[in-house]
């Protein structure tokens, strides 16, 4: 079976391979046909199965061939989708995925090697055809295994081409990425997975450890599986033992020697066949700024590169431009990994035993941000230039504007920064130097004839500018604009020759009505239309707050900033772009227009006169009837800037207010109520009880309550979360700490996930009664809930199985909590107490109930037992008082809610 799923999930990786691999190799295909008849349809039926939802999601990897002729078997069942998220998280999938096949081969070929072992006879003999079969999957596993290995490189170089294109807010070091991110086992183990060693190297030096397969062929057929031993000594049956070293230490050269050694003991007429079974280990130590430094045992023949990638990250701080590889007796080799990175350069060299691998800390680096292809954080040597940089960058995007770089450059000796404009045409062999900080800036639009649009339309953008345009050459229809689209109100911002800013405001809903309105501007170069919301109050204030901050910088003296602002009843209250001849009635409108509850009759204007030669700036205030202000002849309706219009409510007026009355009445529903109104005459409204009413276990909530509960529920869960530090101080021994803390921990837990209800206990008949003449006043928000009569009693907390029982007259609470099974060893006896069904509480010290041993008639229907926990309290809980209180109220409350 594990054979099966990894045959499986390695056709799914090629599947998946969209851009590196365009169909199964042949040597996937000759190994899955190798497998038994019905792991075989499995597999197919798993790779029909990804093929599917491939097709699904429109991902183009199958070839022309294999969409002409599948080489498997059609699935019947539904696709899965195995890839559904970012092309991040897919890359993720896939690379998680590919790790667990290299465990898998690793396995498999560990398998391999102990069944050639198993299958040899007494005499180290293997049946031919055996031995072939385990060769030939040793080859499979072998070639898998560098197919894999490609993968990974490919998604590496994939997650760097991404590099190109994403910008996070703050420059990261380019190319640690690659080894940290994508480091494939991530596991910075000691022991270094031999499976990364995919084929043996051509100057592979043989050494103690080191496992060959020799079989012999001709006039004498055998095969030998032989170790090198510690003293360089290999013992060949038949033959004697040999000196690895007699004639080098190469692979090679013990070959050579192997077969004169057979030629001259065994004769011409034997053949021989050398390979190596099992490399040795060996010890590399990793030094400098790794993540993980320490030495590490990795398989012979084991690439530097490989090992950077399964080596537990790279510190950003080292330097990815000088790796040295420090061998003894030779000269250290240094190593530039941008190469790899930046050209696809992979220089494979062979580990030895001894070696080791320094990375040294960075020295140079420059910031290169803005428009290039790929902004990040470069090393460059002390000789870099400019042109340089840039390349190392990918180059200038689309966009770049390249004859104005701007360099930010510390100059030690002044304690200050530096900044400078290069213009990359003359510039480009500039040097440059640790820590300086190059941005590259978009060419600016702002030259530009053209206008923008932005906010409730339904294609913003750029509009190209010519003589005479007006608005509606640009909004031609109500289509332009989007549903939630303010028609009476938006704005034009206008930018003069010499940068000052100015607003004009303009009616869409008029421009479409009539072809020569005056509201239809004539724009110029640069303009933008701003459209704002009618409905959405946050996205109206985020469009317009930009423009009162940029119109701050515009104020002048005596006038302060060039706004105006509204408050009161308007749907939308706050401050405005001052426009030219603005009135009382333009800045209603701008506020989106009076609400209901408006007093036309009175308003307020306040106004601010100030005269610059008096030391004492006076403000007015103007109250007027609203309509004169909106008259279009009055002196009063013409603003000025920094004008304050307020809108009065008229006087009591009130929005509606509903009380939502559920249940067992006749006409269930929420019920608008007037000012001081109670909850006997709304209760009269929804018709009385109906026949099934249990008034004893209404359930009368306020929203005021819930909130007041939530308060008290987040301070005292602040209180707790600083008392569990004092909490271990006070414990008599490491056990009680510990202890303390996990019902403290729990209580803590209990109180951020338990609701507040805002209940409010009451006598529902008592409150609706004739007689009574103080009903409780009705709020905005009140919930009544009348229940149906209920038949049983329920049992909660400790008791051994916590369920309903049906109500029987003659039981008591003991008969209740039997039937339940009884306490629970954590069960405290003397503290249990029952909910009633209006939400009162009856405990042992009101009732006496185990003093007395009677309580026949203490229980109705649609009551609740509560078993508390048994906290043994010592001084480690003295803190945790007012938390189990809390807690001891909530689960009342909940108890008496949810027992219905």
């Amino acid at each position: 079976m594990k054979q099966t799923l990894f045959f499986a999930l390695i056709l799914l990786v090629v599947g998946f391979s969209t851009s590196f691999s365009q169909q199964i190799s042949p040597s996937l295909l000759q190994a899955l046909n190798r497998l038994p008849p019905q792991q075989r349809s499995l597999v197919s039926a798993e790779y029909e199965k990804f093929m599917e939802t491939a097709r699904n999601r429109e991902v183009p990897f199958r070839s022309k061939a294999v969409q002409e002729e599948s080489v498997l078997e059609k699935n019947k069942e539904g696709p899965t989708n195995l890839l559904d998220g970012t092309p991040e998280k897919e890359r993720n999938i896939k690379l998680n995925l590919l790790s667990d096949l290299e465990i898998m081969v690793l396995e498999d070929l560990l398998a391999n090697e102990l069944d050639l072992v198993d299958a040899k006879d007494g005499e180290g003999f293997i049946n031919e055809e055996r031995r072939r079969a385990l060769d030939g999957r040793k080859y499979d596993l072998e070639k898998v295994m560098r197919e894999i290995r490609e993968l990974q490189l490919f998604l590496m170089n994939e997650e760097l081409s991404e590099f190109n294109t994403k910008q996070d807010d703050e420059l990261k070091p380019f190319g640690f990425k690659a080894f940290n991110d994508l480091s494939f086992s991530g596991n910075g183990h000691d022991i270094y997975s031999a499976s990364q060693v995919t084929s043996i190297p051509s100057d592979y030096e043989v050494g103690p450890g080191d496992y060959l397969e020799i079989q012999l062929y001709g006039q004498k057929d055998a095969q030998y599986s032989v170790v090198i031993g510690r003293n360089g000594i290999l013992q060949f049956p038949g033959i004697g033992p040999l000196s690895v070293l007699e004639k080098g230490n190469s692979f090679q050269a013990l070959k050579s020697l192997i077969k004169e050694k057979v030629g001259e003991q065994l004769g011409d007429g034997v053949r021989v066949s050398i390979s190596l079974g099992g490399l040795r280990q060996i010890k590399v130590f990793l030094a400098g700024e790794f993540i993980k430094p320490g030495q590490r045992l990795v398989t012979a023949g084991s690439s530097l590169f490989s090992l950077l990638l399964d080596c537990g990250g790279i510190s950003e701080i080292a330097s990815l431009r000088s790796l040295a590889l420090k061998r003894a007796d030779t000269k250290d080799q240094e190593f530039d990994l941008y190469d790899l990175l930046l050209k696809g350069d992979r220089s494979e060299v062979s580990l030895e035993d001894g070696d080791v691998i320094f990375l040294p800390t960075v020295k140079n680096r420059v910031w290169i941000g803005g428009k290039v292809l790929r902004p990040a954080i470069y090393e460059i040597s002390s000789s870099s230039t400019l042109s340089e940089a840039i390349e190392l960058a990918g180059g200038f995007s689309e966009r770049a504007m390249s004859s104005a770089i701007t360099l930010e450059r510390s100059v030690e000796t002044l304690d200050s920064v530096q900044f400078k404009t290069l213009d990359f045409s003359s510039d480009a062999g500039f040097g440059l130097r640790n820590g300086d900080r190059l941005e590259i800036r978009e060419v600016s639009e702002s030259n530009q004839a053209a206008i923008s649009v932005e906010g409730e339309v339904e294609h913003s953008g750029v509009f190209e500018w010519k003589e005479g345009l007006r608005i509606s050459g640009i909004l031609k229809s109500i289509a332009y604009f989007s549903k939630e689209c303010d028609l009476n109100y938006a704005l034009v911002r206008r930018q003069g020759i010499t940068g000052e800013i100015s607003y004009l405001s303009f009616s869409p809903n008029r421009i479409l009505a009539q072809a020569d309105s005056k509201e239809d501007l004539i724009l110029k170069p640069r303009d933008r239309l701003i459209l704002l919301s009618r409905t959405d109050a946050f996205k109206r204030q985020r469009a317009i707050s930009p423009l009162i901050d940029e119109l701050r910088y515009e104020g002048k003296p005596g006038l302060g900033v060039p706004s105006v602002r509204i408050f009161g009843m308007v749907h939308f209250p706050g401050e405005y772009p001052y426009t030219p001849e603005m009135t009382v009635g333009d800045i209603i409108v701008a506020g989106g227009g009076m609400t209901g509850s408006a007093y036309t009759a009175s308003a307020e204007l306040s106004r601010q006169d100030v005269d610059l030669n008096s030391s004492n700036p006076t403000a007015t205030i103007s109250h007027a009837n609203l309509k004169s202000l909106l008259a279009p002849d009055t002196l009063m309706g013409k603003l000025r800037p920094k004008d304050v219009l307020s809108i009065k409510p008229i006087p009591s007026w009130s929005e509606e207010n509903t009380i939502e009355i559920l249940g067992e009445v006749q006409f269930p529903g929420s019920y608008t109520f007037q000012k001081n109104e109670t909850l006997k005459s709304v209760f009269q409204r929804a018709g009385g009880f109906t026949k099934e009413a249990f008034p004893q276990g209404a359930v009368f909530t306020r929203a005021n309550l819930m909130k007041r509960e939530d308060e008290q529920k987040k301070r005292l869960i602040t209180q707790l979360e600083t008392d569990l530090a004092n909490v271990s101080l006070a414990a008599g021994s490491a056990g009680t700490a510990a202890k303390a803390k996990s019902v403290a921990d729990g209580l803590v837990a209990r109180l951020k996930n338990s609701k507040s209800t805002g209940r409010l206990v009451i006598d529902l008949n008592e409150q609706v009664a004739e007689e009574n003449e103080s009903s409780i006043v009705v709020r905005n928000g009140d919930r009544l809930f009348i229940p149906s009569v209920p038949f049983e009693v329920s049992v909660v907390g400790e008791v051994q199985f916590a369920t309903s029982h049906l109500f029987k007259e003659k039981l008591d609470i003991k008969d209740y909590i039997q039937r339940s099974g009884g306490f629970t060893a954590n069960a405290d006896e003397s503290r249990v107490f029952a909910v009633k069904a209006n939400g009162s509480v009856l405990t042992n010290d009101n009732s006496g109930w185990f003093k007395t041993g009677k309580n026949f008639g203490i229980l109705q229907a649609g009551d609740v037992i509560v078993v508390p926990i048994n906290l043994e309290k010592g001084k480690w809980l003295e803190t945790l008082t007012s938390g189990t209180q809390i807690v001891y109220q909530l689960a009342v409350a909940a108890a008496a809610v949810n027992s219905f």
